[in-house]
């Protein structure tokens, strides 16, 4: 509360209007990459509802298959090794609670951009690029 009886309220979830600079903060994009050719790959979607648990609904979401000139330049430019996984916009960074346990599961890259890398924790099953096998559940690769 303020001296002159208004309630002020300054930690406010995002996406928020930022009057000063006059942008909508935190509106992140999600970017989900897939490989078509992985019938037993499991359903990347499934991020949509871990990151809605820490406040983050993206404003924007594409699906993008690692066959195609825009999936091959992101497994390039990010060094993707394994998929399906997920990539969400630099606005992430307003979200506290994502932060909080990003570090454990993926990285943020030099541009802001989160990468979705921890697929073993999990416990799903994925293709190792590198390898160029399907990872089972519960499997070690061996």
């Amino acid at each position: 509360q303020e001296p002159d009886g208004n309630y002020v309220l300054r930690d406010i979830a995002a996406p928020y209007y930022n009057v000063s600079s006059k942008e909508t903060v935190g509106l992140a994009k999600l970017t989900m990459l897939v490989d078509k050719s992985c019938n037993e790959c499991y359903n990347v979607s499934i991020h949509k509802a871990i990151l809605a648990r820490f406040g983050l609904v993206p404003y924007k979401e594409e699906t993008v298959d690692i066959s195609g000139s825009i999936g091959m330049d992101l497994v390039k430019k990010y060094k993707i090794k394994n998929v399906p996984t997920i990539i969400v916009s630099k606005e992430a960074n307003v979200y506290n609670a994502l932060n909080s346990v990003w570090p454990q599961v993926g990285t943020v890259e030099g541009d802001g951009t989160y990468i979705f890398r921890q697929l073993d924790v999990m416990q799903v099953t994925y293709k190792d690029l590198e390898a160029g096998k399907i990872i089972a559940a519960n499997n070690t690769g061996n």
